[in-house]
């Protein structure tokens, strides 16, 4: 187990694809427009894509396409539901107790897949622990990212921190 403590940085966006117009993001992530429920970005340049789960498990990354989008990062993520864990190829029980499951790609600063991306988690973090009534609380948001290794990232958002 690692602790972070790093500032929270929660996306600014709005449902639908409007922060993704103009870049190659959305073909890159292998989707179409109709599939985004919201998007946004944070100060550190990521963008985030949220989809359905059935749209997460079906992502098909092109690192070209991903390459040429202005950003640090494209983050696509999704609320955890029933059956994501077997869509995804996880064990049962794997995902108890995650609120939102999410990839990140960075091939634009050399990283065409992040295991576990700390800094993600701090835009994922306060978005997540906004929506779900967590902020300052000592209840952490709980995430997967579903990389090849994989790994669950607890985070408490508290004083424009994240934990």
């Amino acid at each position: 187990e690692i602790e972070m403590d790093f500032p929270a940085d929660e996306p600014q966006g709005s449902a639908g694809c409007e922060a993704l117009k103009g870049t190659r993001a959305i073909e890159g992530l292998g989707l179409s427009e109709d599939q985004i429920l919201w998007s946004g970005q944070n100060q550190t340049g990521d963008l985030f894509v949220e989809v359905s789960p059935t749209s997460f498990c079906s992502l098909q990354p092109a690192q070209e396409l991903l390459a040429q989008v202005e950003a640090r990062g494209v983050v696509p993520f999704c609320a955890c539901s029933e059956g994501l864990e077997e869509a995804l190829g996880l064990d049962a029980g794997h995902l108890q107790g995650v609120d939102f499951v999410s990839r990140f790609f960075g091939p634009r600063i050399g990283i065409a897949e992040d295991p576990v991306t700390g800094s993600a988690h701090c835009g994922l973090g306060p978005l997540w622990a906004s929506r779900l009534g967590r902020q300052g609380e000592k209840q952490p948001v709980i995430g997967y990212q579903a990389s090849e290794r994989g790994g669950r990232v607890a985070v408490v958002v508290d004083g424009g921190r994240a934990r």
